[in-house]
Parts: C-alpha cells; structure tokens; sequence
C-alpha cells in the first residue's frame, strides 16, 4: 500500500504544494514561480504564496513540469487547472484524479536518464540490428533558432551551466556516438548545431532523450523549412485543395501580370490554375522525398548503420505560426488529415506523433489566431482514433522568462547576448527554452511508446 502525500508543514493553505522530502534545492521554484517559494532551515522549498492571477497559474504549473522528482502537487479541483496538468501528462501531480495504482517518479527517471553517460554506439551497434528513427517536421522553429554561442557562454556561466551540463563532458559539447542526424544538407553524430546556419534546436535533447533510453543507435530526419504552413505547403493530400482561396489566388495573380503588362507594355501570359495549385503540399512532398531518401541511402549516409534495419519510430511536428494569419479556423482538419496521411504514405499505422504546441504568447494568455491554432494542436488529445498514439503539450509554459523580460528593451540591454538571440516567433533564440521543449518532445514520445496503442 503506498504512503500518504505529506505536505511540507510550512506550506500556506490553498491548492498547490510541496511534498516533503522531495526537494533537491534545484532552485527551478526561485526561477520559475519567484515569490511563491521559500526555503526552510534545511534548505527544503515549500509554497509561501498561491497563485493569484493567470499568469501566476501559467508560472506554477511550468514550475510543477520541471521541477526536479516533481514535488510540486496539486490540491485543488479547478477543472480548467486540471486540463492543463492533464496535457502535460501531470496526472499523477493532481491528488483529486490521483491514479493509485500510479505512481510513477518521472521527473526523478528523466534527470537519470539524462544524467547517465550514453552507451557507446561500438556496444550498441555490436548487440542490435535495429535503428530507431524518428522524424522531425515543421517549420523554422523545427529548424532551430537558439544560437551556438549562445549555448556556448551559457553552458559555462555559474548562473545557468548546470541546465546543460549533461550534454558536456570534459569542458565540450558531447559528439553522440550512438545517435545521428540528417538535417537537409547536413548529417552526422548528434551534437549542437543542427539547426539552422550557427543554431541549435529542439533536436539536441530530444536526441539525447532517445540515445539514452534505447539500447539500440538511433537516427533523426528533420525536415523543416522555415514559413511554411499547414494550410498551404505542408498540405497533406486527403485535406484536398482549397477552392475559393485557389480562385482568390488565381485572380490575384492574374491582376498582378495584367498590370505589370500594361505598364511596361509587355504581353507575359496569365498565370494558370496548374501553376498556383503546384505549390499546395509541395514542401509535405518533400518531407516524403527527404525520409525515404535516408530510408533507401542510409547505409552510406552513415556507414556505422549498414547491415541494419531501420524502424519508424515516431514523429515530432513543431509548427504553426504562419497559420495563425487567416489559416487557423481550417488548422484542426488539416492537421487530422496530415497525421493520417503521414502515417498512410510512411506505411506505420498508429506512428506516434509528438505535438509541440504553439507557444510563443510565453507567460502571456495566447489570443487571436494563436489560440486558435494552439487549442487546434491540443485538441488531437481528443481525436478518439489518436487516443495513445498522439499527444500535443503546451510549450508556453516552459518560457525561458529571463529571455523574455530582456527582450522588450533587448537593443539597450548588454546581457541580452548571454540571455537571447532572436526574436519572441523564434521563441527568442532562448537556448533553454528550446532545450525545455525538446525534453519535453522526448519525455512525452516516451510515453507515447511505452503504452503504444
């Protein structure tokens, strides 16, 4: 029989708290929910001050997601407050759903796992002939938008080295020996810099997550191409083609020649029909085109695989932003249609297929299109078809808030370089924003695959 959840005794009254003795003084609750923590004589946190407003929330429950043996629990029976916990797969924090039979330490499993050094490929490409691969698919913040240098300085500042300390051994960036990449034009062992020119992204802990938990190597295909939306180019083939917007299109573009005609009196012919439909799902085309290519010429992609057999693992789509402008009421079918024609063309029913879901508002509530394609992405939670082969989570709630209170002012601000580098739609460039969700991409397909369905 398990033992009762003891509240630390210092915790105020209301509904989330600290469960005593699990604290590690990781100092995630001072970062993430300031003001609502304190440390007792032992240097134990426990909860000084509920939340308040929805910010508040949104910063208690990021809080909850990262901390260290996820002492952080919740009380109350706020329904709303519960779906969210729900989508981070934060269940077994709520004590009024709490699952007995469940009950599971992940935090505490997920900071073993990244803190083991990895196997050796020379050990696991001796004992196995299979190769795990997973696809990763969006647009520009797929292709990652953290700095190298920025990883660089942060990873040997005392204030934030020890978020990436288990991707370092002996003062460098650890080259992956038994995890590899193919991003367009580039390939190779899993370390950073694959994302674009000078970048890094999502892919190096999400990698790490997979190297480390599979005994056998591991391969990622990412196809990403920044711009791209769902709605047009990423357009799978069963959503079919928009009819007005291609007329609209059509029209368009007819005006356009006419009048270029008639200025510099030339007489270029109109466009046609054919031409503005070719561009519907081009870039779902070339996904296709990138993964079976790899699929076919993996062997001398990576010689250290040959002789092996590859298996389709599963899926990441990190995408959405260029929905958001007219496109986004249409998002929810279009993503159903692209999970299943992905699945279809890829020959892998039920592949399961990782959401990252649009986060950019960061601490602030999400509005307009941004919701709308937000609440989109999390609704193939609901999809009764998808129930334990898909899973989208909230990636606002892991803001790198550091990043985003410095970018406001970030021209005058000398310590932007340390903290950011690009703007809030690339999720601020924040390294440790993209490290949050490529942790959380690889602890939620791990979930995934352990009750595959």
């Amino acid at each position: 029989m398990n033992e009762p959840i003891q509240p630390h005794p210092k915790n105020v009254d209301g509904p989330f708290y600290v469960e005593l003795g699990c604290c590690t003084s990781c100092d995630v609750p001072m970062q993430e929910a300031p003001g609502h923590f304190a440390y007792d004589h032992d240097h134990h946190c426990y909860v000084c001050r509920q939340p308040q407003s929805a910010s508040e929330i949104t910063d208690m429950i990021g809080k909850a997601w990262m901390a260290e043996l996820q002492s952080v629990r919740y009380r109350g029976r706020d329904n709303e407050i519960l779906r969210r916990l729900a989508e981070l797969d934060l269940r077994h924090i709520c004590d009024s759903r709490k699952l007995n039979m469940i009950r599971l330490i992940f935090g505490f499993l997920a900071v073993c796992l990244l803190a083991a050094p990895p196997v050796h490929a020379a050990d696991k490409l001796a004992t196995d002939k299979t190769v795990k691969v997973f696809v990763l698919a969006g647009q520009s913040n797929m292709e990652g938008k953290a700095r190298n240098a920025l990883l660089d300085y942060q990873a040997t500042n005392a204030k934030t080295q020890d978020l990436f300390s288990h991707l370092r051994r002996d003062d460098k960036w650890v080259i992956r020996d038994d995890v590899f990449i193919k991003f367009l034009d580039r390939k190779g062992p899993l370390t950073i810099g694959y994302g674009s020119p000078d970048c890094t992204g999502v892919e190096l802990e999400f990698g790490t997550a997979m190297g480390n938990h599979f005994d056998q190597p591991v391969l990622l295909i990412k196809t990403a191409w920044g711009g791209h939306s769902l709605y047009k180019l990423f357009r799978s083939p069963s959503a079919g083609l928009p009819a007005a917007m291609l007329q609209k299109e059509l029209d368009e573009a007819e005006k356009r020649v006419k009048q270029e005609n008639e200025k510099n009196k030339t007489d270029a012919p109109l466009p046609t029909r054919e031409e503005i439909v070719k561009d519907y799902g081009s870039s779902y085309r070339r996904m296709l085109t990138e993964v079976r290519d790899v699929q076919e010429n993996y062997a001398k992609l990576f010689p250290e695989l040959e002789g092996k057999t590859l298996e389709l693992t599963g899926f990441v789509w990190f995408q959405g932003f260029n929905d958001i402008f007219g496109a986004q009421d249409e998002y929810a079918s279009n993503m159903q249609h692209f999970i299943k024609d992905v699945r279809k063309d890829l020959e892998t029913p039920n592949l399961p297929f990782v959401i990252g879901a649009l986060g950019q508002n960061g601490s602030k509530p999400a509005t307009g299109g941004m919701l709308t394609v937000r609440e989109a992405q999390l609704s193939m939670n609901e999809v009764p078809e998808f129930q334990g082969n898909v899973k989208a989570f909230p990636v606002d709630v892991l803001v790198d808030k550091a990043a985003e209170a410095l970018f406001p002012n970030w021209q005058n601000e000398p310590e932007w370089v340390h903290t950011g580098s690009d703007r809030p739609y690339h999720y601020y460039g924040s390294a440790i924003w993209f490290n949050r969700i490529g942790k959380a991409m690889g602890d939620t397909m791990l979930a995934l695959l352990k009750h595959p369905q």
